[in-house]
């Protein structure tokens, strides 16, 4: 092995073609145990809801709440979705492969969301005191938000795990037999939030949760408010979870996930999340278990990537202050950190060596802890000083940088321990250095 680093450091490229076996139909699960559970909320009711509205209230919602209903015919990949969360590392809050690193990322998530380049700088700020409301309070915020008569809500608010939620589809076969009796506002809340609870933002319960809900509320109250923020750092929080305990439910954005790994792959090039799912309609995009996917993201190369994904139209995007390497990123359940250092060639920038003093220490869960509250301060505060960065439309990787991820990739565990896949490296390996060592030698 250590003729094969001497190798390597030298700057020879070695062209590492694994041959991964299949698994066996018992082995399904993985034998390493890691496990992403599959089960998606019921969204019958919500495509019939989003079917009834006018081609003008469509264009209306569109207008308020972005594309979000464009989420509904995609096909989630759970394949590529259990391969590629086996390559996240959880301490640097990103995707790291042989040879790049990569991160869904704020202006990436927005775009193709809102698919217009200026992106709103206003914050969600989270209120503790939402995660232990009592059925009465949570009961007036539902109301607050979509207006309903009494009799519509009550029967469909549940508690699950000490956590109020609101049975959407129950709410539904009560409101279709009687819609006159809404405003049309009422109704493109009520489906917007049919979506970001049972599509979008799913939780463990067979309902929105009341987290949904408070998030909900204050997009309500703040259209200019940037979701993309919340969906990036749930997306990156659920990863962490899963990473941790070799199991999970993908519990954030699996839609938007799905559409944004394959995007970056080259053989896929899709502008808006509609285009993705009429590709997949028409089978143009290649199925995979989720081994074939563990196989393609070993051998990933810089030439295999789509750097900067087609709908990622403006080259601005979000900077951390002078001070802070790494910023909080506010989701639905807790804070995590976030930065675009360590994925520059995704906005057509140069990609130099990232500092990562602080990388931890933004992650919380959120509670009515003094000391929660003040990071939740902090973390709009950070954010009101971010600065808006022009790319210079050139990739360039610093020497730097290049030296410092072969020190650094040495001390990092990724995902080369799936048994399955540490057994093809290692013999691969053995025969590679058994090669150069005869060549070497002659």
């Amino acid at each position: 092995m250590d003729s094969l680093e001497k190798k390597i450091s030298k700057g020879k490229r070695m062209n590492l073609e694994l041959e991964c076996p299949p698994l066996s139909k018992k082995n399904k699960s993985h034998k390493d145990g890691f496990s992403v559970q599959t089960k998606r909320s019921y969204v019958k009711d919500l495509v019939a809801a989003w079917n009834s509205l006018s081609n003008l209230d469509k264009v209306r919602f569109d207008k308020k709440f972005g594309r979000i209903a464009d989420v509904l015919q995609v096909e989630l990949d759970w394949e590529i979705i259990r391969a590629s969360l086996r390559f996240y590392v959880p301490h640097l809050c990103c995707f790291v492969f042989l040879e790049f690193e990569l991160v869904p990322t704020i202006e990436e998530y927005f775009q193709l969301l809102f698919n217009r380049p200026e992106m709103s700088s206003e914050v969600y700020v989270p209120n503790p005191v939402n995660f232990q409301l009592n059925k009465l309070q949570f009961q007036s915020i539902l109301q607050k938000i979509l207006s309903f008569p009494l009799e519509f809500t009550k029967g469909c608010i549940m508690k699950k795990n000490e956590v109020w939620g609101v049975n959407w589809n129950m709410m539904y076969s009560k409101l279709k037999f009687d819609l006159s009796s809404l405003s049309e506002e009422d109704w493109l809340n009520f489906v917007a939030l049919g979506i970001y609870g049972m599509v979008i933002l799913p939780t463990n319960m067979d309902s929105i949760s009341s987290s949904v809900v408070a998030m909900f509320e204050q997009l309500i109250k703040n259209p200019n408010l940037n979701v993309a923020r919340i969906l990036i750092a749930e997306t990156l929080r659920n990863a962490d979870y899963i990473q941790a305990h070799g199991k999970g439910r993908f519990t954030c954005s699996a839609s938007l996930f799905t559409i944004w790994i394959h995007a970056h792959l080259s053989k896929v090039n899709v502008s808006t999340i509609k285009e993705f799912g009429i590709l997949q309609k028409e089978n143009q995009l290649e199925k995979k278990m989720v081994d074939q996917w563990h196989q393609q993201f070993l051998n990933l190369r810089f030439e295999d990537i789509v750097w900067c994904v087609t709908w990622l139209k403006s080259t601005d995007y979000f900077y951390p202050p002078r001070g802070h390497n790494w910023i909080p990123l506010l989701g639905i359940r807790g804070a995590i950190s976030y930065s675009s250092a360590l994925v520059m060639r995704q906005f057509r920038d140069r990609q130099s060596k990232p500092l990562l003093d602080g990388i931890t220490s933004y992650g919380f869960d959120y509670s009515l802890d003094t000391q929660v509250i003040n990071q939740i301060g902090f973390a709009k505060e950070v954010w009101s000083q971010c600065e808006v960065r022009f790319s210079r439309n050139k990739i360039l990787v610093t020497f730097e940088f290049e030296e410092w991820r072969k020190v650094w990739l040495q001390h990092i565990v990724i995902p080369y321990d799936i048994p399955i896949i540490k057994e093809a490296i290692i013999v691969d390996l053995k025969k590679r250095i058994a090669e150069l060592e005869a060549l070497s030698c002659a």
